[in-house]
């Protein structure tokens, strides 16, 4: 018997796992962080074949897939985002209801708690199970609304429109599919990366689609903000990983107040005021170090894992490898 062609998944085609057997997948999805699906085929024949490739982050699970008609149930702690691609088309049921759904124009957006089952025609997708407390911490910065205020909505069931005004989200999507095959599905480095906070923003959005089109997000920002507080926790946490999500809790104001307050007062954005911090720091602690030292750990207790990275950006800003500050230091 010839196994049924399936469509390329969204990302991780050369290492994803193949399965024609229901049982083997169930074993498999069952070791990820987050399985909350299980699968069936349907149709005639019953044939069945699916092509999985999961990417745990520690607030996001990516799992891009493409299997052939099959029935799914699902229940899981985690929210979760279904990303149809190709063609496919979808029917499911959640809570007494009926909905209908398929690619390039839809998603769909399930709760955390809310138990679905669904029938699939063949196709591709990617799925996001998230961490409702993740998702509200980035939610109450890009909302930019006093704590205690009605923040996003994310115990609706509900579907999205993949084509709002202004902005095509499958686009997007696939962009974020495209830097996961960069990093080579490597979740420490996507981590590292900041993958996780750019997929939540993504999905804030998606759910509050009020941020992608408001021409007020061009004005100044609602509310000025003293900086020195937010450095000083800044500085106090340099070793660790800091991201833009952090710093809006750490100062209670939205990313895009912290953006233009770095803009204003240094000329870069956050991201890049914390990278040179960093590197400041590392040329500093290169130039004192004591016999025995590394690059690597130095640049590691700067909040910087990758020494491969470090080199370039250190050489552009202090004209000569980090390597080469540490031997003239030890002459």
């Amino acid at each position: 018997m010839v196994s049924p062609t399936l469509p390329p998944i969204p990302f991780g085609q050369a290492s994803a796992k193949t399965f024609d057997d229901v049982r083997r997948c169930g074993d498999f999805l069952a070791r990820l962080p987050d399985a909350p699906s299980q699968f069936d085929a349907i149709g005639p024949g019953r044939d069945f074949r699916i092509k999985l490739r999961p990417v745990p982050i520690p607030d996001v699970t990516l799992l891009a897939g493409a299997c052939t008609p099959k029935a799914t149930s699902h229940v899981s702690d985690r929210l979760a985002l279904v990303i149809p691609f190709g063609t496919c088309a979808t029917t499911l049921r959640a809570g007494g209801k009926t909905y209908r759904w398929a690619s390039p124009h839809h998603a769909f957006f399930i709760p955390a708690g809310e138990r679905i089952g669904a029938e699939s025609t063949t196709g591709s997708f990617v799925r996001l199970d998230i961490r409702e407390a993740a998702l509200k911490r980035i939610a109450a910065g890009m909302l930019d609304r006093p704590r205690g205020k009605p923040g996003l909505d994310t115990s609706t069931t509900r579907i999205l429109d993949m084509h709002a005004p202004r902005t095509n989200w499958l686009t997007v999507i696939r962009g974020l599919c495209d830097t996961v095959d960069e990093f080579d599905c490597d979740a420490a480095r996507l981590q590292a990366a900041g993958m996780d906070d750019a997929i939540l923003r993504t999905v804030v959005m998606m759910l509050a689609p009020e941020l992608a089109v408001d021409d007020r997000l061009a004005g100044p920002p609602s509310r000025t903000l003293d900086l020195e507080p937010l450095l000083e926790r800044i500085r106090a946490n340099i070793g660790g990983r800091v991201t833009l999500a952090d710093m809006e809790e750490w100062s209670d104001r939205s990313a895009r107040t912290i953006q233009l307050a770095f803009q204003t007062q240094f000329g870069v954005g956050p991201m890049q005021w914390l990278r040179d911090q960093r590197l400041d720091l590392i040329r500093d602690r290169l130039l004192r170090a004591p016999e025995g030292t590394t690059v690597a750990a130095v640049a590691k207790a700067c909040g910087i894992s990758r020494v491969a990275t470090l080199a370039p950006e250190y050489a552009q800003r202090f004209g000569e490898l980090p390597s080469e500050t540490l031997a003239r230091r030890r002459t």
